[in-house]
């Protein structure tokens, strides 16, 4: 009788956000029938009773390798302190519909990935030009795969600015991704800075599969006697291979820096 008192008491009307995660990416359209096939509509239609007992706790998805990121009641309230938490090797899943945050490090192997690039969105500002910083920056070493995700609103300056939404210097998997609205912008000098890559720069191996980069900047800055350069509105490839598999690259635009005189 104790065992049911505390068994009752203890009952909690929820679901993992992992289990969701998953179960979610199990489910598929089918257009013949035009209904959705899996176990998204038994998730819309029915609550889990998850039960804990006293003494005893769970496995998280932590322990297991994967780890969820969100506003609130996630494992993590930003990648970044996901990609220093998770294993080498473990997956980070994003459940935010619009997650805002710039100069996320990826400096170890993981998996990033959201519910589709139309659901998840991934952004250093709510508000383009906005942010000082990139979104994502891939370090050397590193083989990180970044899926199912829209990555905008990045944007850095400087004398040699690259990558505006992604730098990477590892080994760079994009899968299902748009890069969107990024921009990079060389300094005003002597000679203006010259910008690289508004959408995505990248010096190490680099895969883009079923993927999209539109509408990024790549701006030289004002110079006294020379005007910056802008190269590689959309995407930069500085090293290493570059593969591109059913990609759309378009409205991307490099605009040179005025030179006074010029």
């Amino acid at each position: 009788m104790f065992v049911m008192r505390m068994l009752c008491r203890r009952k909690v009307v929820q679901m993992e956000n992992r289990q969701v995660v998953e179960q979610v990416r199990e489910s598929r359209w089918d257009a013949r029938r035009g209904a959705w096939i899996g176990v998204l509509p038994r998730l819309m239609a029915v609550s889990v009773l998850v039960v804990a007992v006293a003494g005893m706790r769970p496995v998280t998805s932590v322990a297991a390798g994967r780890v969820t990121v969100c506003g609130g009641g996630c494992d993590y309230g930003s990648i970044e302190a996901a990609v220093a938490g998770i294993s080498t090797g473990g997956m980070i899943d994003i459940l935010d519909a619009e997650h805002t945050e710039s100069g996320i490090l990826v400096d170890k192997d993981v998996t990033i990935a959201g519910l589709g690039a139309s659901d998840t969105i991934v952004q250093a500002h709510a508000t383009r030009g906005a942010a000082a910083q990139r979104v994502f920056e891939i370090a050397a070493g590193a083989e990180v795969t970044i899926r199912d995700v829209t990555v905008r609103h990045g944007n850095v300056s400087g004398g040699s600015p690259q990558g505006g939404g992604i730098l990477s210097r590892g080994t760079l998997t994009l899968e299902r991704v748009a890069v969107r609205a990024n921009d990079a912008a060389g300094v005003s000098g002597t000679f203006g800075g010259t910008a690289r890559g508004g959408g995505v720069y990248s010096d190490g191996d680099l895969l883009v599969v079923d993927s999209t980069i539109n509408a990024n900047s790549a701006e030289g800055g004002a110079g006294d006697s020379v005007g910056g350069d802008g190269e590689g509105g959309g995407l930069f490839a500085g090293g290493g291979s570059a593969r591109l598999l059913n990609v759309t690259i378009s409205g991307n635009g490099v605009r040179k820096g005025n030179a006074c005189g010029g």
